[in-house]
């Protein structure tokens, strides 16, 4: 006996680094029941790239084409469409990834740092991997992954900080090959205390918007 699992549900739409926010590129969760392996998100009834999707979670790209405001998504499967989830877009909607609780960052050598068995250290330069960096020079088109050649750089003002204090940013664009994924190179502020590491927050802003995150540090 074939058991139907009924129409595709949404519960919710959010950032798929923090949880939060959204904006048009940024790569956005949409989590629900029935979704299955062929089920698709659609934005304003525009079918979006899909890069992961199982049962119940469906990762995705929210298009560039998108504006500002409310927009309408919804899940298809099998020529079946969910109910409307009315998601609200930001210009910019900045997001660290995480792992076990800290911001992905990652040094030189691309070791995973800025975690209590690796902290970081003031004077030492690093990458922080988010999402939501907003429009870029040149632009991408929605579903592709970046350029290398030229790199494509966060048209915005951006600012990341430390603990209050400002790092300087070296680069702060989208990362070749990938989609949806910016990267910030910065130089963390600050001297080390010569004590144990401690947590710090961080807090980077892209145009308006901005977002919180923790790393441990020297």
């Amino acid at each position: 006996m074939v058991v139907n699992p009924g129409p595709p549900a949404i519960l919710s739409v959010v950032n798929a680094a923090d949880g939060n926010g959204l904006s048009p590129g940024v790569l956005a969760t949409v989590f629900g029941q029935n979704f299955g392996s062929d089920a698709e998100v659609l934005v304003e009834y525009q079918p979006a790239p899909i890069l992961f999707r199982n049962g119940t979670q469906i990762n995705f790209q929210v298009p560039y084409e998108m504006g500002t405001g409310p927009v309408k998504v919804q899940v298809r499967r099998g020529g079946v469409t969910s109910a409307e989830k009315t998601a609200n877009l930001t210009e910019t909607s900045p997001a660290a990834f995480q792992h076990r609780g800290f911001a992905i960052v990652t040094d030189s050598d691309w070791r995973l740092v800025g975690n209590d068995e690796e902290p970081v250290t003031p004077g030492q330069t690093y990458t922080l991997w988010l999402t939501g960096c907003g429009p870029t020079v040149p632009t991408i088109a929605t579903g592709q992954p970046s350029p290398a050649d030229p790199l494509a750089t966060t048209f915005l003002p951006v600012r990341l900080a430390f603990g209050g204090q400002d790092a300087e940013v070296l680069f702060s664009g989208m990362t070749p090959g990938l989609i949806g994924v910016c990267q910030v190179n910065f130089i963390l502020p600050g001297t080390s205390g010569g004590g144990d590491p401690q947590r710090i927050q961080g807090e980077i802003s892209v145009g308006s918007s901005s977002s919180r995150f923790e790393v441990f540090s020297n």
